[in-house]
């Protein structure tokens, strides 16, 4: 049985990435990670990601960043800000995670392009799956129209995500007008 970082990495093909098939893809391995998980509501549970194997998560105080991965004695480790808040946590805890899965094939999917370069085109890529991943699409639609939940900072706190990063989503998925995303 294959593990769910190895069945995401077999959602991408081997070849560069246009920005939309990158979205699309990061799309589907979140769907697939939550779905071989079996997380199925809000919010998503950080220690999901600590439980996969081969991966180790450390709570570190950092200046200058938010996150990052290294592979140390068979292990992967993902460096998480413990200054950042809870939310900025989540968010950057799954931003690494797209950088772990896409590790094996990066300089094969991501190069430089009219969009700008290989290195912001994987930074993309990782925030679009961190927001697919903490905030799932049919989560929050179903949160918006069946449960009329419109608010941001509610959703946020309902999704322990940052209200920044909810209004991120909410103008990706075209959920508010954009005069009352400001």
């Amino acid at each position: 049985m294959r593990s769910a970082v190895a069945e995401c990495r077999l959602l991408c093909p081997q070849r560069p990435l246009a920005p939309w098939e990158a979205r699309s893809i990061a799309e589907r391995q979140a769907h697939r990670l939550l779905s071989r998980l079996r997380i199925t509501e809000p919010p998503f549970p950080v220690e999901a990601v600590a439980a996969l194997p081969r991966v180790e998560v450390y709570y570190l105080p950092a200046r200058h960043l938010s996150g990052a991965i290294s592979w140390r004695r068979g292990k992967w480790r993902i460096l998480i800000n413990s200054n950042d808040s809870r939310g900025r946590q989540v968010f950057s805890l799954a931003h690494e995670l797209k950088h772990l899965i896409d590790h094996p094939m990066r300089e094969a999917i991501y190069k430089d392009s009219r969009y700008g370069t290989a290195e912001q085109a994987a930074e993309r890529a990782a925030d679009y799956f961190a927001a697919c991943l903490t905030m799932p699409r049919t989560w929050l639609k179903r949160c918006f129209y069946d449960e009329g939940f419109r608010d941001p900072r509610v959703l946020a706190r309902r999704f322990r995500v940052s209200a920044p990063a909810m209004r991120y989503r909410f103008d990706q998925l075209g959920l508010l007008e954009p005069e009352a995303i400001r």
